[in-house]
């Protein structure tokens, strides 16, 4: 399978903030050589570009700016020759589509290099456009750690240096994220060169600069919102087995997560610290009142497999405590959970004293804003921490499209999920609605049988519990049996 590495161009490959107005203008005239003075590649892109050639990876662009900008940049830094596709919003329009972060021009660009969208093909951008234009075209985002020090609101599948991109397609699985990997396994006795994680702020957001680092992120979850993230999680194990939470009231932590926090107490000091000194108070966010303790329960499971090697760290999982009205963040809005946050989490009586003057790691399992675990971390620092870390198992990812309307009713569709099997399917909002209510549903994903043209569903094999697309011809006339693999 011939991999493919596409890059976003302006602050990914080049410096080019010197002319942006001249970009956003559209008067590329403007573009001369003492305008364009300070433009240049980022140091190691030159050395990138060439390594992965001579590797045989094809290499592209894909940016959002006008063909007479992309042309006369690229003609500047002597790198015309560099690529083996360039698609530029011109393009895109001509061809009657849509920029990114829509997944067109991604599109484009691999239809002219006679290669198919997957995981075989990496797209390199700095911005939440880019990552978001990756997952809608089915390849794998990547922030460059080398580029633009800018946040980014969407997780990418990893962050990678120039070297790690140079490497990537000799192992790519060596560059999953560790969490992601853990899941898949079930452990973490898995050969690796390195453990990587996502660096967030309280923000949730992606960062590339080392002092805006709070949070070590260890993987993603697809939430089931979207064709796109619902499609992305059913093959995903460690979003399946987050949402494992959702189907049972007592749900516990999968075991193998004790040794993926032990490696991190571990690990962590090195790269948060530079092995200065240790975490020595590890403390989670805790379960609303009255609800289940699911992270205190993990805590106390980790603190005995912890033993004599981690003897000067203390494991205290009642630092903090919600009052009894407080309301699940999942059902509220960005701004709402960051208000929710402040009001219902608070310190527990007595903790000041154990926090103060100590390095503090606190674990939850899921950010999607970064509220829960910003207000955790402003307690502790007012309480006299020296340094407050936040440890996410993963983050959430949200791709959002354009709202679905039912053909029958007009009311809005949303994404579902068969109880049964766990597939997911287009259903009616106003299913079970007391005036006028509608069942209608429909496959989320639409596939024509190659053989009749009729349309083809997902099944289970009742056997072995596989999914595989089935032709809704099997019991009409003239009869078609064609049955594909999901993949």
């Amino acid at each position: 399978m011939q991999n493919v590495v596409l890059f976003d161009f302006d602050s990914t490959l080049a410096k080019t903030k010197s002319i942006r107005e001249i970009r956003e203008s559209l008067d590329y005239d403007a573009l001369t050589s003492d305008s364009m003075e300070r433009v240049e590649p980022y140091r190691p892109v030159p050395e990138l570009l060439k390594t992965l050639k001579e590797k045989g990876v094809l290499v592209g662009i894909v940016t959002n700016a006008g063909r007479g900008y992309i042309d006369r940049v690229l003609d500047h830094l002597g790198m015309t020759e560099e690529f083996d596709v360039v698609v530029s919003y011109t393009d895109v329009k001509r061809a009657g589509k849509q920029p990114k972060p829509a997944p067109d021009g991604v599109f484009l660009a691999l239809e002219k290099l006679g290669v198919k969208p997957g995981p075989h093909v990496l797209f390199v951008g700095d911005e939440y456009i880019d990552i978001v234009a990756a997952y809608n075209a089915g390849v794998t985002p990547v922030i460059p750690s080398w580029a633009s020090r800018e946040t980014v609101s969407t997780a990418p599948a990893v962050i990678l240096s120039s070297k790690n991109v140079m490497e990537y397609f000799d192992d790519s699985t060596d560059f999953q994220l560790f969490g992601e990997r853990a899941a898949q396994h079930a452990s973490i006795d898995f050969p690796r060169n390195a453990a990587f994680f996502l660096p967030l702020d309280l923000s949730g957001n992606i960062v590339t600069v080392g002092e805006q680092l709070r949070i070590l992120c260890l993987g993603r979850y697809f939430n089931q919102k979207s064709v796109v993230t619902a499609t992305l999680h059913e093959s995903h194990s460690l979003s399946k087995h987050i949402v494992m939470k959702e189907g049972s009231s007592t749900f516990e932590l999968q075991d193998y997560w004790e040794d993926v926090v032990l490696h991190v107490l571990r690990k962590g000091p090195e790269y948060v610290f530079h092995n200065e000194h240790p975490f020595d108070l590890i403390t989670v966010v805790p379960g609303k009142a009255g609800g289940h303790p699911r992270l205190e329960n993990f805590l106390e499971r980790v603190q005995k497999r912890a033993g004599k090697e981690f003897a000067g760290a203390m494991f205290d999982g009642v630092l903090l405590n919600y009052v009894k009205d407080a309301l699940k963040q999942k059902t509220l809005s960005g701004d709402q959970r960051a208000i929710e946050a402040v009001r219902a989490l608070h310190l527990s009586d007595g903790a000041d004293a154990r926090i103060a003057g100590k390095h503090v790691l606190v674990i939850d399992d899921v950010v999607t804003t970064g509220s829960t675990l910003a207000r955790a971390v402003t307690l502790m620092e007012q309480a006299g921490a020296a340094t407050v870390t936040g440890l996410a198992f993963a983050k959430t990812v949200s791709v959002q499209q354009d709202d679905k309307i039912c053909p029958k009713c007009e009311r809005t569709m949303r994404i579902r999920r068969n109880a049964s099997n766990g597939s997911h399917f287009w259903g009616c909002s106003g299913y079970g609605a007391e005036e006028n209510p509608c069942s209608y549903s429909e496959d989320m994903l639409k596939k024509a049988c190659p053989k009749c043209g009729r349309p083809m569903v997902r099944r289970t094999n009742k056997h072995n519990g596989l999914r595989f697309w089935g032709c809704t011809g099997y019991n009409q006339t003239p009869s078609c049996n064609n049955t594909e693999s999901i993949e």
